[in-house]
């Protein structure tokens, strides 16, 4: 019984502000499988024969595929995506920081980890580092020992720090607002908060504690003056939910990166991987 118009309308609310996972070229998933390293819509690059790059984590990391691969469209990289929904991408047993419904699952991916980032020289780490933290002290020491076995293993390591949440954001507000003419829908503001920014401070720290790794964080480019918004003043939305980017969101900030010239710092420990062009 709806509308033509309304049914029109929400379509394209949720194909503008979806979540990251719906995008063909973003691959997460629920559980580890060895083909998801060989799609090709997994890559920056179609069909490119040398993958330089490796994104792999959680959902954290599913969000920033857009960003990755609009700077490695600039800066010459071919970059292979992989994030297992609500699972730390450490090598170790995940059991202290996962929910018990993901546990199973994110043994298999921990399991299968280190010879999913074998061939890579490269491996970019992103994922919800406030949240295993919370879950237990350890998480940090466990993701650093991932790290020193990567940079032991001669790999180059960049670690993403984590956009800030925006807890009050309603991501359906919006799609309520077709039908309920009168529900305003305001853009949200949010600040790094001092649990995430302590977490963030603690990747810093692996990184520095680590030779070959390093640390790339987009929040200045998403968060001018340390604010956040869900929206741009368009009504755009530049977050999914409360702490996910839309893919839109995403690009944009990649987009961003390159347009102040810091495309490069990204992954700037592989600069002399500049060697395959996407298509």
């Amino acid at each position: 019984w709806f509308s033509a118009s309304y049914r029109h309308a929400l379509a394209d609310l949720r194909e503008r502000g979806g979540p990251a996972y719906e995008s063909r070229a973003v691959c997460q998933e629920q559980q580890y499988a060895p083909s998801l390293l060989r799609a090709n819509r997994c890559s920056s690059a179609r069909n490119a024969g040398v993958h330089d790059v490796l994104l792999y984590g959680d959902s954290n990391a599913a969000h920033y595929v857009p960003m990755l691969n609009a700077i490695a469209r600039h800066e010459g990289f071919v970059v292979q995506n992989l994030a297992i929904g609500s699972c730390p991408p450490i090598s170790t047993d995940p059991a202290p920081f996962v929910t018990r419904t993901r546990l199973q699952d994110c043994r298999l991916a921990s399991a299968h980890s280190s010879a999913a980032m074998a061939p890579y020289r490269t491996i970019v780490l992103s994922a919800s580092w406030s949240e295993y933290g919370a879950r237990s002290p350890d998480f940090f020491e466990r993701l650093a020992s991932t790290v020193r076995d990567l940079s032991a293993r001669g790999k180059r390591v960049v670690l993403l720090t984590k956009v800030p949440p925006i807890p009050n954001y309603d991501r359906l507000c919006r799609e309520k607002a077709l039908s309920l003419t009168f529900l305003e829908c305001p853009i949200r503001m949010a600040r790094q908060t001092q649990e995430l920014r302590r977490a963030n401070d603690k990747i810093i720290r692996i990184a520095a504690a680590t030779p070959g790794v390093t640390v790339f964080d987009p929040i200045p480019f998403l968060c001018p003056n340390g604010t956040c918004s869900s929206n741009l003043p368009n009504g755009r939305a530049l977050y999914y939910d409360r702490e996910h980017l839309t893919p839109f969101g995403s690009e944009r900030l990649g987009r961003a990166i390159v347009g102040a010239g810091q495309a490069g710092h990204v992954l700037a420990s592989s600069t002399s991987l500049r060697h395959a062009s996407p298509n």
